[in-house]
């Protein structure tokens, strides 16, 4: 029953004096026992392997108030080392003396095994320290600020604590998340991407302990649901503050998706989720084969309006990425490559189009439009890999056709589109559809049908720009390239 995050444990001893007990205190006030007890109990709960019930402040007082805020984070620590975190079950102990946990969780998150009896019933020696504030007067925060996601990483290791990492541009418009940074590579795909650009990104990153990679998770682990805005103030600047677009990253051993290696979920619309997963699909493919990634089919976790990824965007529109770790976050290649295909998204809608408004027509009034990249140099010429056209179109009430083919087809081009509508109150684009369409050397198109993993056919987006007044911004994302995988010039028109 030895906690995994003891597995590194180098034999260090600090004693802890059980009558240095502060006095109990109010429920979220800032508070740290020394000299506690916990004990194994059988309880149910959402997730009961990750929370704790903890004594009332007065075994008489009706209702019984809890010590720490129900529903916060409280660490765990015993002789200076951090052996878990624990969410505060609204039901407090039943014993006003002893903090209580079921029979997981107290494996996991407390228990040592070089000093705990190991038999039932399980009882840690009275020597835990248990608290809601990483300094005195920070209360209820358990996260302190880092200053960078390597200090983070570091301090949290020196500290046995946790850190949280929080920056946010001026310019922001997406932040990118890590909550679990003891899940094999998911620390480290946040930090790529925000190392690689500062200025459009934000980010929030918690580091724990180090961020062990041995099966720790277990210890640390808080389901995306649950974490505490109050016990994680960094996190609660996006919440209080969204910004346009989040994502979150995650890793796991989880096997119920069969054959899926990546799984695009979250809140975000269902439409924006396939053209996320189609790019990431590419890139992975660019580096390993065999690899399945899904938007759909019940593998689209995080959907839930209180995950916290949800709760820093606008309008709940958050992207969570769960990942096998042995075969993605284990496997630096892979796991960089998703977070590049992610990030693209994203450059794609913040970054300046190629074209912008160029009509034959009345350039300000625009009822048709054309764009042509001529050659392939916007795959490396902007931070977004792709050729991205827009234009403020005029509606009208049969709204306006359109086309996207190589400037100049041969057979077996391809050409990947998304489409989008920009939504102006939201400061968001929206994805109307598109996908994968292959050519032949008479550029007619023939729209990708997915019969094998039903993930991937092509969404029509229909005509554009459909209404009575007014002008509806659209916004075309496309990659082109021939039957050998050569990079082509794209052309996209609107009739």
């Amino acid at each position: 029953m030895m906690s995994a995050a003891f597995a590194l444990l180098s034999g260090c001893y600090s004693a802890v004096d059980a009558g240095e007990a502060e006095p109990v205190q109010e429920a979220r006030s800032g508070l740290t026992l020394t000299g506690q007890t916990f004990r194994s109990v059988s309880f149910s709960s959402g997730t009961p392997s990750e929370r704790c019930r903890v004594p009332p402040v007065d075994p008489s007082a009706t209702p019984k108030v809890p010590i720490f805020a129900p529903n916060t984070q409280i660490t765990i620590k015993r002789r200076g080392l951090l052996m878990g975190i624990c969410t505060v079950e609204s039901t407090t102990s039943s014993d006003p003396t002893v903090f209580e946990m079921n029979e997981v969780a107290y494996g996991n998150r407390v228990y040592w095994a070089l000093y705990d009896d190991p038999t039932p019933p399980y009882t840690t020696l009275p020597e835990i320290e248990v608290s809601n504030e990483y300094a005195t007067g920070a209360a209820p925060a358990i996260a302190a600020p880092a200053t960078s996601m390597a200090d983070a990483q570091a301090t949290s290791w020196t500290n046995h604590g946790v850190m949280e990492y929080t920056y946010r541009s001026p310019s922001a418009g997406v932040v990118y998340a890590v909550a679990h940074p003891t899940e094999r590579g998911a620390f480290d795909q946040v930090k790529l991407i925000h190392e690689s650009d500062t200025t459009r990104n934000g980010v929030w990153a918690v580091a724990i302990n180090g961020n062990s990679q041995s099966g720790a998770t277990q210890s640390y682990h808080i389901t995306s649901t649950q974490i505490s805005p109050l016990s994680f103030p960094g996190m609660n600047t996006f919440i209080t503050d969204p910004l346009p677009y989040s994502v979150s990253f995650h890793a796991s051993s989880d096997s119920s998706c069969v054959n899926t290696h990546v799984r695009v979920g979250g809140r975000m619309e269902a439409a924006f989720r396939q053209g996320m997963a189609e790019i990431v699909r590419d890139e992975l493919a660019s580096v390993a084969s065999g690899l399945t990634v899904t938007w759909s089919r019940g593998c689209d976790a995080g959907a839930g309006l209180d995950n916290f990824v949800n709760k820093m965007a606008r309008r709940s529109r958050g992207v969570q990425i769960e990942q096998r770790f042995s075969e993605i976050g284990g496997v630096p290649a892979r796991r960089d490559a998703v977070a590049r295909a992610v990030k693209s998204v994203y450059d794609c809608l913040l970054d300046a189009p190629d074209v912008l408004s160029e009509s034959p027509g009345d350039p300000a009034n625009p009822t048709t439009f054309l764009a042509d990249s001529v050659d392939a140099s916007y795959a490396g010429g902007s931070v977004c890999p792709r050729f991205v056209a827009e234009v403020d179109l005029v509606k009208t009430a049969s709204g306006h056709t359109h086309s996207i083919r190589p400037t100049v087809c041969e057979a077996g081009d391809q050409v990947h589109v998304d489409y989008y509508w920009y939504n102006e109150p939201q400061v968001a684009y929206e994805r109307l559809g598109g996908g994968d369409i292959t050519y032949d050397a008479a550029c007619t198109p023939t729209y990708a049908v997915d019969n094998v993993n039903f993930q991937f056919d092509y969404i029509d987006p229909g005509n554009l720009a459909i209404g009575s007044s007014g002008k509806t911004r659209i916004r075309a994302v496309a990659r082109a390239k021939s039957a050998g995988g050569a990079l082509k010039a794209v052309r996209f028109e609107i009739d």
